[in-house]
């Protein structure tokens, strides 16, 4: 088993076993609307706001995605390719080591959106080519998809000895509404049964990991 595959397996287990998290701040969840900031600054932050990690920089460095800096929310445009990051010294902590955390959970979240752009991974094709495909599970998956993606490489990295807190929260509120999204359709599937397990097994947990799982591993190619 890989790295990334044992990281995602403790991840599921602590989910399904309702880790009780602690609430932070978790502005990765929003959905932001701020304007483009008019100017693009160097990655990465201020060290006295946010402590550098060189593997982590590295590793986003080889990527060479755009990240534009300044406003309030961190988003990926798929129309514009860019990730958008909040100002540093918005992000949760009373120093530079704790402020990381938040920072570099958040940019790998984005950098994993970043992975499905149709030049990429591809990720919405798969969906849109699938004959029960639900634009609000999409969504969701996605999500997950983002959210596990983070946590393996804050774990991998070494910023985090063990998925934070937060994230699992996070985790568990798209895991929610997401059982949620396809609850909804499968009442719209009456007695096709074949289609409810379609349903069921794709629009999962465990898709989503097997989804981070192959994102984080193109990252890496990345590298080389």
């Amino acid at each position: 088993m890989s790295e990334a595959g044992a990281i995602t397996g403790r991840l599921l287990t602590r989910i399904d076993e309702g880790n009780s998290a602690v609430a932070f701040p978790a502005i990765w969840c929003e959905q932001p609307t701020c304007p483009d900031p008019a100017v693009v600054r160097a990655f990465p932050p201020d060290p006295d706001i946010v402590q550098p990690h060189p593997q982590a920089d590295a590793l986003v460095s080889a990527c060479g995605a755009i990240i534009v800096h300044g406003g309030s929310g961190a988003y990926y445009s798929p129309v514009s390719d860019r990730i958008h990051m909040p100002d540093a010294d918005r992000f949760y902590g009373t120093n530079a080591a704790q402020r990381a955390l938040h920072w570099y959970a958040t940019l790998f979240h984005e950098l994993i959106h970043w992975t499905s752009h149709p030049q990429r991974l591809d990720r919405r094709r798969e969906a849109h080519g699938r004959r029960h495909s639900i634009a609000n599970c999409d969504d969701e998956l996605e999500e997950l998809v983002a959210e596990i993606g983070s946590v393996i490489l804050l774990t991998e990295l070494g910023i985090a000895d063990e998925p934070p807190a937060h994230a699992l929260r996070c985790i568990r509120d798209h895991a929610d509404m997401l059982e949620r999204c396809v609850d909804y359709a499968m009442t719209r599937c009456g007695d096709i049964e074949s289609m409810r397990r379609n349903l069921k097994s794709y629009y999962s947990l465990e898709t989503a990991a097997q989804r981070a799982e192959e994102a984080v591993s193109y990252l890496r190619g990345l590298q080389s």
